[in-house]
């Protein structure tokens, strides 16, 4: 049993909700941040970057280490270029490496994106291979680098027990207000205007506390070591996202909110990740639909 779980980047949108499942168990949680905004953590370290950084020594004490730190996420929030590549790919890197030095015997979890698909046309459900492997340029500095991280893990032959889970659009309660959902929700709600792309990317979602349950299950069972695609098999058009938020808010859309707004990610028209993997390896159902997930906002 996991019960001693350290957090890296405990304070991201993603760690509250992974700091929240452990606690479910058995589990003594040790978060690493700026500063400790969770009331899920036990114990709190200060990590930031590059003032305070990580005493490697000091993970191997932990038998489970989630890597949930990063950077350039939100495009909103415009973060060096240097800490973005060092929080994404290479922190993370120097760690894996450390503990595979010292034969950690734990487990280590970190994140890709679908993102890292790049500028795709073809609605094709893309394997861990085949996200690992894609050329397609990638528009911002957070896609590359978070391609590298996996590319590491596709590359390198390591031995000790890591899980690198590649996810999709991730949402819930407490994410960024200027992400695609809250957004649309508080919009709607407060009749502000809303001004969307053309709407016709095609995505999938899954809801964080599903993304959370996935994790702790990873942690506490025997599962594969390696990249494995966690997402939702059914994809959805942004447009018809919005559509259904205004259905679940019972308010009738206006004509004009599509073609209204360009976003760096709009030339990517189809990110999909397959689930067949997961499927075999986990016996987990996904808890929360879309729709139930939309009204939770409320």
């Amino acid at each position: 049993m996991a019960n001693n779980v350290c957090i890296v980047g405990s304070n991201s949108f993603l760690a509250q909700y992974v700091a929240q499942g452990f606690k479910e168990y058995d589990s003594l949680i040790t978060g690493l941040a700026k500063s400790n905004k969770s009331d899920h953590i036990d114990l709190f370290t200060p990590f930031s970057c590059p003032d305070q950084p990580i005493s490697l020594n000091y993970l191997l004490d932990f038998n489970v280490i989630i890597y949930a730190a990063g950077a350039g996420i939100q495009s909103n929030i415009k973060d060096p270029v240097s800490s973005i590549y060092y929080l994404n790919a290479y922190l993370p890197i120097d760690i894996a490496l450390f503990l595979e030095s010292n034969q950690w015997e734990g487990k280590f979890i970190t994140f890709g994106s679908y993102f890292e698909i790049g500028f795709n046309k073809n609605n094709h459900f893309f394997t861990e291979e085949q996200v690992v492997n894609a050329s397609n340029q990638v528009p911002n500095d957070y896609c590359a680098s978070k391609r590298l991280l996996s590319r590491f893990y596709s590359s390198k032959l390591m031995n000790i027990n890591y899980h690198h889970l590649i996810l999709p659009n991730i949402y819930g309660v407490g994410e960024n207000d200027n992400r695609l959902i809250p957004y649309l929700v508080n919009s709607i709600s407060n009749n502000l205007p809303v001004k969307l792309t053309s709407g016709e990317q095609i995505r999938q979602y899954i809801h964080a506390k599903d993304v959370a349950t996935i994790v702790c299950y990873i942690a506490l069972n025997k599962v594969e070591k390696g990249i494995l695609n966690i997402t939702q098999k059914t994809p959805i058009q942004v447009k018809n996202l919005a559509l259904l938020i205004y259905r679940l808010l019972g308010i009738e859309p206006k004509n004009d909110i599509f073609g209204q707004s360009q976003r760096s990610d709009a030339s990517m028209d189809s990110l999909l990740l397959s689930s067949e993997k997961f499927e075999m390896q986990i016996n987990i159902q996904h808890e929360i639909s879309l729709e139930n997930g939309i009204l939770s906002y409320l």
